[in-house]
């Protein structure tokens, strides 16, 4: 699984990126963004969307 990490300007908040194969060959994007002050996780919440899939890796890469 490829992961990144976003710089944010404010530092208030940490931001991960990342994707991961599935077992029919396509890609599905994740997302999450914690808040510093209290490490609260964001994103993903309840009910998030899903982001993909995605026919290629280089789709659901977080660079693109």
């Amino acid at each position: 699984m490829a992961r990144h990490k976003a710089d944010v300007a404010d530092d208030e908040f940490e931001i991960f990126a990342s994707y991961h194969g599935t077992g029919d060959g396509r890609y599905v994007g994740g997302l999450k963004v914690l808040r510093k002050a209290d490490r609260r996780i964001l994103f993903p919440f309840d009910g998030a969307p899903e982001i993909g899939p995605y026919d290629t890796a280089d789709r659901a890469s977080p660079e693109k």
